[in-house]
């Protein structure tokens, strides 16, 4: 539930100032929020490894938005 409240927070910012930071980190949070639901789901252990692929996305994601804004270009609209 907190992931998905962050994701909002971030997502409320990104509607007011369309910078691409705060739509990264709306995603972000709301992909861990999907890992975590997932994780807690009532699959084996094997099987659920691909639910992490979800956090791994999350992370590539913030971190590709922190070196896009860093590069010099515009992130915003």
């Amino acid at each position: 539930m907190g992931f998905a409240v962050a994701g909002l927070y971030f997502w409320r910012f990104w509607k007011r100032s369309h910078d691409i930071l705060f739509l990264a980190f709306a995603v972000a949070f709301w992909l861990m929020m999907l890992q975590s639901t997932a994780a807690i789901a009532e699959i084996p252990a094997e099987p659920r490894s691909w639910v992490f692929l979800f956090r791994l996305g999350a992370f590539i994601l913030v971190i590709a938005a922190i070196v896009a804004k860093n590069s010099g270009r515009p992130t915003s609209r």
